[in-house]
């Protein structure tokens, strides 16, 4: 993998680090608020990383299965950030932040999808 795909991971993996830092100094939340950021993105980086090294790894439906939890959870943080930019429950800098993140992801779950497809040579070998 060459340093931009890299240096990807790191940015994938910052906002999950940082909401666990935040999580577990401020000691609120339970074990998914908590933790289940951090594990969406370890699996969309094992997907990432699987999809560009070429290399299977588990089976190709449970890619396709997490494939799709993901993008259900991602579609609903959109549309709760939507409507926390409508209502003006938080400042334009939280909404902006929100949306910043989501952007991140976009890459990570394309590659998801590539990783999961059925053709792909990667679950030829």
């Amino acid at each position: 993998m060459k340093l931009k795909h890299w240096c990807y991971l790191v940015l994938l993996l910052v906002p999950a680090i940082v909401r666990l830092i935040q999580k577990i100094s401020t000691d609120s939340g339970g074990f998914a608020s908590r933790y289940l950021p951090l594990i969406v993105t370890l699996v969309l980086i094992i997907g990432f990383v699987g999809y560009m090294q070429q290399w299977a790894f588990l089976k190709r439906w449970i890619w396709r299965v997490l494939f799709w939890l993901v993008s259900l959870v991602y579609t609903a943080a959109i549309i709760f950030a939507g409507s926390l930019l409508f209502n003006s429950a938080i400042s334009v800098w939280h909404q902006l932040l929100l949306m910043g993140i989501a952007v991140i992801f976009i890459p990570a779950l394309v590659s998801l999808f590539k990783y999961s497809q059925k053709d792909a040579n990667i679950w030829n070998k």
